[in-house]
């Protein structure tokens, strides 16, 4: 993958655990001869100690998921949920399919939500607010339709 590509891991976990000195980040990543690029761009972030080890996630395969599943629950579980590059990179297979069983298969109350049940959400919850709405980049896309993109403040 491109430095391009591993630019969001560096910024991405610098803001995030820069800010949240109580979480940790599991990593995964679909293709693992990619693990060496995952630790060089990871090591020198002052936060490191509360990156683990990049664990193997193609998101088309259960045991896979069952995997990443036992290692959070080995580790007294997860409270977040990340996803990039799922959705508007992925298979629908994989963002509509298997990652949205999993998410149920925890919870039945999980799963992927379509973009009007987030703004109802939004609407309605007064500790929410609806940030911003945009369109994901065509080139970033692997279709010729973009997918929305939500983020809340």
């Amino acid at each position: 993958m491109s430095s391009r590509g591993r630019l969001g891991i560096k910024t991405g976990l610098l803001s995030l655990l820069g800010s949240q000195p109580e979480v940790t980040c599991q990593l995964t990543e679909y293709d693992h001869p990619l693990f060496s690029s995952i630790h060089a761009y990871t090591a020198d972030l002052p936060v490191n100690n509360r990156v683990k080890t990049p664990l193997e996630l193609n998101a088309t395969k259960t045991e896979h998921w069952h995997a990443v599943s036992n290692a959070a629950i080995g580790s007294a579980g997860s409270d977040l949920v990340i996803t990039t590059n799922v959705f508007h990179i992925a298979s629908r297979t994989v963002a509509s399919g298997v990652f949205n069983q999993n998410l149920r298969g925890c919870d039945p109350l999980w799963g992927v939500r379509n973009i009007e049940e987030i703004q109802k959400v939004a609407e309605t919850e007064p500790q929410l607010s609806l940030g911003k709405i945009r369109d994901i980049p065509s080139t970033t896309t692997s279709s010729s339709s973009s997918t929305p993109a939500a983020s809340f403040k």
